[in-house]
């Protein structure tokens, strides 16, 4: 199957272990459990938080945070060799394709990205003939790039899009000349532009895009209440950050290392994006599967219950008290 690549688990599990969020598993009485994310930016922060809090330990678990591109983590996901990718829409195109994954929990419904160019670009039309990025070419954020340029009246062969790797990668290319164009999510959206490059404007003005959680389908049948338990961990954890914005700021300015009003700003731009109960309407399930359907060139008519199962998130909203 295309999804598995062999090696694929050593190298994501040694990469960028350095990372202020990311560390190793914790003591062996606490099931160790094993998440992807596509890159250290403040719309997968939940992780971080919840394992900051101790949440992840009230719910059973110690939570092992990976770095890995979207591709290597699916891979990954299916072989067994981590438990969650926070990659949902991406596990929804997996699925669509056959993989044996499935959306379970979408935390944001809206799209955190700014589109941020070198200072010469002086709007959308000036990126005709320009290399632009994103960390994989396949990813959702860069869908979602692609679409705001379609928007503003550039097909896709009116540029070139590359993959740059995570965002202090392309905030380096993008500040030396060797790209002119990308998307970031707060934090470094914001030292994109204290470093002299400019805003072309928000994508949730444009489009919309769920970021979230998939699994394994047999992670769902053999281990169901890890999944519930993980899950509600991610909504305590949603419901903590909107509920103690001072405290979020703060784990925002010791975690990124950022100044005080750089992680305001990040802040109030990042809570808005944020679902309130992990759940999107069948209307919008539809439109990814279409989008990535006319990607993908996935067979049409495939059940939603193939590619997203939120029967687990509703029971842990429930039993927290979210509507």
């Amino acid at each position: 199957m295309k999804w598995l690549q062999a090696g694929c688990l050593t190298m994501c599990l040694t990469f960028c272990l350095g990372s202020p969020l990311l560390v190793s598993a914790q003591a062996a009485e606490i099931e160790t459990i094993r998440a992807a994310v596509p890159t250290i930016a403040m719309n997968f922060m939940h992780a971080g938080v919840a394992r900051k809090l101790g949440i992840d330990r009230q719910e059973g678990f110690a939570l092992e945070i990976i770095l890995m591109r979207v591709s290597m983590a699916m891979a990954a996901l299916i072989a067994g060799n981590i438990d969650y990718n926070f990659a949902f829409e991406s596990t929804v195109n997996a699925a669509l394709q056959g993989a044996p994954v499935i959306g379970i929990e979408v935390m944001q419904d809206k799209p955190p990205y700014m589109v941020v160019a070198r200072p010469e670009i002086h709007g959308f039309a000036d990126l005709k003939g320009k290399i632009v990025a994103q960390n994989d070419i396949f990813s959702v954020a860069a869908y979602v790039f692609r679409q705001v340029l379609r928007f503003n009246g550039l097909t896709d062969k009116d540029y070139t899009m590359i993959g740059a790797g995570n965002d202090r990668q392309r905030l380096a290319a993008l500040t030396t000349g060797r790209i002119q164009a990308t998307t970031f999510s707060p934090p470094t959206h914001l030292m994109a532009l204290k470093a002299g490059m400019k805003s072309l404007g928000l994508a949730k003005d444009y489009t919309r895009a769920a970021n979230g959680v998939g699994t394994t389908v047999k992670k769902i049948k053999e281990s169901r209440d890890q999944v519930r338990r993980f899950l509600r961990m991610l909504l305590k954890t949603d419901r903590w950050m909107k509920s103690h914005p001072k405290e979020t700021i703060d784990f925002i300015m010791a975690d990124y290392k950022l100044d005080r009003e750089t992680a305001a700003s990040s802040y109030e731009l990042l809570m808005p994006t944020l679902s309130d109960n992990g759940q999107i309407g069948d209307d919008y399930i539809q439109e990814i599967i279409e989008r990535w359907r006319q990607q993908s060139g996935a067979p049409a008519g495939v059940p939603l219950d193939r590619v997203r199962d939120f029967s687990i998130v509703k029971e842990a909203a429930k039993e927290l008290g979210i509507r």
